[in-house]
């Protein structure tokens, strides 16, 4: 191992002793001059490894999402940029994201309405689901998966901790202090995003990913991260049908047929990876192309994890073969449908989920015999 190597690895093991105090209760200033005395910057790379070495010798991913704020205190003065001489990069999208969310922020800062959080909140919901949906895919695909397992569960939190101040500014219960604390969180977020999560990418993605994910963002669409098939494979594949024992489709009109359906539906295979989502127009939950290929469980934030995990653990062992919620959702009730998939032999193959909205269904009443 080169000498280079070998103080790139000893300043990890640095940085995680450090966060391994703060997880045993020691005093963060403390730590934070000793951090500052021994380092002149860290790398989001740096960070990010120290993150999986944590994950690795069995720190849980929630007790460093508890640490993430600290983390991202701890280190934002002392991270190195390398983001002042670009020019068009498909993170100028994100960056100027972060920006007007800190002007809106600064521009508001004696302000506690229900109208500026509702604002904010909004602002930060679509700013966190484009990072989950386009750059969390990409870190996985180039097998990077503890950061955006820590963010997201973070990131989760801070929508839940906003819809908090939400609820006490309805009922005028005094929320100064709770606004305060998530407000920090979303600023250590922007911090982390800027300095690690956006450096990471830059360090892992080649060129073709890149245009992808430019592409993806100008044009406002999933980014396709599936292998790419010549064009008379294509072709072949539409222009055939789909025999199954009780008749047979083209893949257009399955497709279609899917898709028309008013049910959300999702198809994860016998190794726990999607395989297959529906493109409706009405969504229930989206579900962008990215997640296709995935494993499931890094499709969902740390938080509902061990539920999933249970159902399939359920149903290949089956103990069980089906499982059903239903939640109140952005003005919908509604109603969730796991079901296992076996073959004639019981072999098992996947699970299939189906989502719908069955408010009007709940409102229905009386008979409906004419078409109108």
């Amino acid at each position: 191992m080169s000498e280079l190597l070998k103080r790139k690895d000893a300043k990890v093991q640095q940085l995680k002793e450090l966060i391994q105090r703060l997880h045993r209760g020691e005093d963060q200033s403390q730590i934070r001059e000793e951090f500052i005395r021994e380092f002149t910057y860290v790398s989001g790379a740096e960070i990010a490894q120290m993150e999986q070495q944590l994950v690795q010798e069995g720190m849980d991913i929630e007790e460093i999402m508890n640490l993430c704020d600290i983390h991202a205190s701890l280190f934002q003065d002392n991270l190195v940029d390398l983001h002042s001489d670009q020019v068009h990069h498909p993170f100028d999208y994100f960056r100027n994201d972060n920006t007007f969310i800190q002007e809106f922020m600064d521009s508001h800062d004696d302000v506690i309405d229900l109208a500026y959080v509702s604002e904010l909140y909004d602002y930060i919901d679509a700013h966190y689901n484009k990072k989950e949906q386009l750059l969390f895919p990409l870190l996985e695909y180039v097998d990077v998966k503890t950061i955006p397992q820590v963010m997201w569960g973070v990131d989760n939190e801070i929508r839940s901790e906003l819809k908090a101040v939400q609820a006490n500014l309805v009922t005028h219960t005094d929320t100064t202090d709770a606004f305060h604390a998530v407000k920090t969180r979303i600023q250590d977020m922007i911090t982390k995003e800027n300095n690690v999560l956006y450096q990471m990418l830059e360090e892992h993605l080649s060129t073709s990913l890149w245009t992808k994910l430019d592409q993806a963002l100008q044009q406002d669409t999933a980014i396709d991260l599936s292998p790419e098939q010549p064009s008379t494979e294509i072709n072949e594949l539409l222009e055939g049908r789909i025999q199954l024992p009780s008749g047979s489709f083209t893949p257009l009109e399955l497709e279609n047929i899917l898709n028309v359906l008013p049910i959300d539906i999702t198809f994860v295979d016998k190794n726990d990876r999607v395989a297959y989502v529906s493109q409706g127009t009405h969504r229930v939950f989206d579900r962008p192309l990215t997640v296709i290929g995935r494993e499931v469980r890094l499709c969902h934030p740390p938080q509902s994890v061990h539920i999933v995990e249970q159902i399939l653990d359920d149903f290949k062992n089956k103990r069980k073969d089906h499982e059903f919620f239903w939640i109140s959702f952005k003005g919908m009730f509604v109603y969730i449908q796991y079901f296992a998939i076996y073959d004639k032999d019981g072999n098992y193959l996947g699970v299939v989920e189906a989502s719908q909205d069955v408010q009007g269904i709940r409102e229905l009443e009386g008979q409906k015999r004419l078409a109108e």
